[in-house]
C-alpha cells in the first residue's frame, strides 16, 4: 500500500530534477562584453612604467 505513494513521490522528485536541468540547457547564455573603458588607461600606465625601466629612471628597486 505504501509502494504506490513512494513511487509517485520519487517520480515527482525525478521530474523536478530533470526540469531543473532542462531549464539550464534551454535558457540562452548571457554574455557580458568586456569593459574596454579602462584598458587604454592601463595600457598608458604600462607604457609609462616600461619607459622608465628602459631609461633607467625606475624607482622600484626590485625591478630596476
Amino acid at each position: 500500500m505504501t509502494d504506490r505513494p513512494t513511487k509517485a513521490l520519487l517520480l515527482a522528485i525525478a521530474i523536478g530534477l530533470w526540469a531543473n536541468v532542462a531549464t539550464q540547457w534551454l535558457q540562452p547564455k548571457i554574455l557580458h562584453a568586456q569593459d574596454t573603458a579602462g584598458i587604454e588607461e592601463r595600457l598608458d600606465e604600462i607604457v609609462s612604467h616600461v619607459s622608465r625601466i628602459a631609461h633607467g629612471t625606475c624607482t622600484n628597486g626590485k625591478i630596476c
